[in-house]
């Protein structure tokens, strides 16, 4: 994340204290963040939709959800966006290792905050890079279906047998219909 670059980060914690804290330490590793903080189920489905933030932080285990939870219904609508948890729960193996399995991008011990900051360097630069890659697929597809309406717009004006016309424009059809399907 650039050093100027806004950086919009849920945060599902019930406790304010530790909202703070977790804060505090988040903006030593990025200074521009800018926190939506939900401490219900409730709250986290109506900030999640408010719109996407650029990483969610969360709490493992919320009275009445889990992390978790949260983090199978983000994946499940967002499944790009970096999934941290920051929690004294994960503090079993076999835990850690179902979360990072599940999906999470990362996980952070509140206890130790400290290494807060170069997980969530770690994580949103990895999430750039695979959106960058991304952008360019969906910049090479773009730029092949223009092409192929351009020579769609050719074909109608050209001046070729009907037959010839048919077979090329079904081999446009069937490429455009590739793409679509990529």
């Amino acid at each position: 994340m650039t050093e100027n670059k806004v950086c919009h980060i849920l945060m599902l914690e019930d406790m304010d204290n530790d909202v703070e804290l977790i804060k505090r330490a988040a903006k030593k590793a990025i200074p521009t963040a800018v926190f939506n903080v939900a401490k219900t189920k409730e709250e986290f489905l109506e900030k999640l939709n408010w719109g996407v933030p650029n990483v969610i932080l969360s709490d493992y285990n919320i009275p009445g959800y889990s992390g978790l939870e949260a983090m199978y219904h983000v994946r499940s609508i967002h499944a790009h966006i970096p999934f941290i948890f920051v929690t004294g729960m994960l503090d079993d193996e076999e835990k850690v290792a179902k979360a990072i399995l599940a999906g999470a991008s990362g996980y952070v011990l509140k206890d130790k905050l400290n290494t807060l900051a170069d997980v969530l360097h770690a994580v949103l630069k990895t999430s750039e890079a695979r959106y960058a890659k991304e952008e360019e697929e969906r910049n090479r597809i773009r730029g092949a279906k223009l092409k192929l309406q351009k020579i769609n717009a050719l074909l109608e004006q050209a001046d070729l047998a009907d037959s010839n016309k048919d077979a090329i424009m079904r081999l446009v059809t069937e490429v455009q219909e590739n793409l679509i399907l990529a």
